[in-house]
C-alpha cells in the first residue's frame, strides 16, 4: 500500500473527499435555514466561505441541531484522534 509521510494514501484521499463534503453541506445547510434573517443569513454563508474548516465547525456547533451537533462532532472528534494518533506514531 504506497504511503506518503507515514500515512495510507487511501487515507489521505478519504480526508480529501470527506472535508469538501462537509463544508458543501453545510453552507447548504446554511443557505436553506428557514426562519432566519437575511443578514445573518448572508454572514452565515460568508463565514462559511472564508473560513471553510472553522467556520463550518462554528457553523455546526452554534446553530446546528442535536442530532447534527453530535454526528459533527463525532467525525471531528474522530479526525482529530486519527490525526494525533498519526502525529504520535510519526514522531516516535
Amino acid at each position: 500500500m504506497p504511503i506518503i509521510a507515514g500515512i495510507p494514501v487511501i487515507v489521505i484521499i478519504l480526508l480529501m473527499a470527506l472535508f469538501p463534503l462537509l463544508w458543501l453541506l453545510t453552507l447548504i445547510s446554511a443557505l436553506s435555514a428557514k426562519n432566519e434573517d437575511p443578514v445573518e443569513k448572508l454572514t452565515w454563508v460568508l463565514v462559511i466561505i472564508l473560513l471553510p474548516v472553522i467556520g463550518a465547525i462554528i457553523y455546526w456547533i452554534l446553530k446546528g441541531g442535536v442530532v447534527a451537533r453530535i454526528i459533527f462532532l463525532t467525525l471531528l472528534i474522530a479526525m482529530l484522534f486519527y490525526i494525533s494518533f498519526w502525529l504520535c506514531v510519526t514522531l516516535l
